[in-house]
Protein backbone atom coordinates (compact mmCIF):
# COMPACT_ATOMS: atom_id res chain seq x y z
CA UNK A 1 0.00 0.00 0.00
CA UNK A 2 1.02 3.75 -1.04
CA UNK A 3 0.85 6.67 1.87
CA UNK A 4 1.41 10.41 1.10
CA UNK A 5 3.01 12.03 4.04
CA UNK A 6 0.29 14.90 5.01
CA UNK A 7 2.59 16.10 7.93
CA UNK A 8 6.44 16.42 8.55
CA UNK A 9 8.23 14.12 10.75
CA UNK A 10 11.93 14.69 11.37
CA UNK A 11 13.67 12.26 14.20
CA UNK A 12 15.31 13.18 17.20
CA UNK A 13 19.01 13.15 16.46
CA UNK A 14 21.60 10.40 17.84
CA UNK A 15 22.41 6.90 17.28
CA UNK A 16 20.02 4.36 16.39
CA UNK A 17 19.50 1.14 17.71
CA UNK A 18 20.22 -1.43 14.99
CA UNK A 19 19.97 -5.14 16.41
CA UNK A 20 19.72 -8.81 14.88
CA UNK A 21 17.25 -11.59 15.77
CA UNK A 22 18.50 -13.27 18.41
CA UNK A 23 20.13 -10.67 20.50
CA UNK A 24 19.60 -9.72 23.96
CA UNK A 25 18.36 -5.97 25.37
CA UNK A 26 17.65 -4.98 28.42
CA UNK A 27 14.02 -3.47 28.77
CA UNK A 28 12.46 -0.84 30.76
CA UNK A 29 8.66 0.43 30.14
CA UNK A 30 8.66 4.25 30.21
CA UNK A 31 6.10 7.00 29.65
CA UNK A 32 4.68 7.09 25.65
CA UNK A 33 1.86 8.00 23.85
CA UNK A 34 2.60 5.43 21.39
CA UNK A 35 0.94 1.76 23.33
CA UNK A 36 2.92 -1.32 22.10
CA UNK A 37 6.96 -0.20 22.69
CA UNK A 38 9.08 -0.49 25.51
CA UNK A 39 12.38 1.57 25.84
CA UNK A 40 15.51 -1.16 24.86
CA UNK A 41 19.28 -0.72 25.16
CA UNK A 42 22.00 -3.44 23.72
CA UNK A 43 25.15 -4.20 25.15
CA UNK A 44 27.08 -1.51 23.22
CA UNK A 45 24.64 1.15 25.43
CA UNK A 46 22.44 2.20 22.40
CA UNK A 47 18.87 3.23 23.15
CA UNK A 48 16.05 3.43 21.65
CA UNK A 49 12.55 2.20 21.24
CA UNK A 50 11.55 -1.44 20.04
CA UNK A 51 7.87 -3.36 19.19
CA UNK A 52 6.83 -5.35 22.58
CA UNK A 53 5.47 -7.40 20.46
CA UNK A 54 9.08 -7.93 18.46
CA UNK A 55 10.36 -9.30 21.95
CA UNK A 56 10.42 -12.20 24.19
CA UNK A 57 10.56 -10.54 27.70
CA UNK A 58 12.31 -12.11 30.93
CA UNK A 59 13.22 -9.82 33.63
CA UNK A 60 14.88 -7.16 32.87
CA UNK A 61 15.99 -8.54 29.48
CA UNK A 62 14.42 -9.35 26.35
CA UNK A 63 15.48 -11.35 23.22
CA UNK A 64 14.32 -9.72 19.92
CA UNK A 65 12.96 -12.48 17.60
CA UNK A 66 13.66 -10.61 14.27
CA UNK A 67 15.88 -8.06 13.19
CA UNK A 68 15.31 -4.24 13.84
CA UNK A 69 16.22 -1.00 12.55
CA UNK A 70 14.91 2.04 14.35
CA UNK A 71 16.09 4.46 11.92
CA UNK A 72 13.45 6.80 11.97
CA UNK A 73 12.91 8.42 8.20
CA UNK A 74 12.36 12.77 7.81
CA UNK A 75 9.75 13.36 5.54
CA UNK A 76 8.17 16.46 4.02
CA UNK A 77 4.55 17.06 3.28
CA UNK A 78 3.66 15.53 -0.42
CA UNK A 79 6.38 12.63 -0.13
CA UNK A 80 4.53 9.29 -1.25
CA UNK A 81 5.73 6.00 0.57
CA UNK A 82 5.85 2.07 0.19
CA UNK A 83 4.72 0.60 2.91
CA UNK A 84 6.42 -2.39 4.55
CA UNK A 85 4.34 -3.06 7.65
CA UNK A 86 2.78 -0.98 10.30
CA UNK A 87 3.39 -1.41 14.23
CA UNK A 88 1.87 0.46 17.29
CA UNK A 89 1.18 3.14 15.63
CA UNK A 90 4.15 3.68 13.19
CA UNK A 91 4.60 2.91 9.42
CA UNK A 92 8.14 1.14 8.59
CA UNK A 93 8.33 2.28 4.78
CA UNK A 94 10.30 3.06 2.06
CA UNK A 95 10.02 6.37 0.21
CA UNK A 96 10.94 7.12 -3.45
CA UNK A 97 14.81 7.63 -3.61
CA UNK A 98 14.94 4.31 -1.44
CA UNK A 99 15.34 5.38 1.79
CA UNK A 100 13.78 3.00 4.17
CA UNK A 101 12.56 3.93 8.12
CA UNK A 102 9.96 4.52 10.39
CA UNK A 103 7.13 7.19 10.30
CA UNK A 104 4.32 7.77 12.67
CA UNK A 105 1.28 6.72 11.39
CA UNK A 106 -0.51 10.30 12.29
CA UNK A 107 2.12 11.77 9.67
CA UNK A 108 0.36 10.00 7.07
CA UNK A 109 -2.53 9.05 4.85
CA UNK A 110 -3.36 5.91 2.92
CA UNK A 111 -3.45 6.17 -0.90
CA UNK A 112 -6.34 4.65 -2.61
Amino acid sequence: MKYQVVKAHAPDPGDVLVVAKGSWLRWERRPTSWQGWLYCENASGVRGWVPESWLTLESGEAKIERDYDANELEVSVGVVLDEHLSESGWLLARDESGRHGWVPLECVRALT
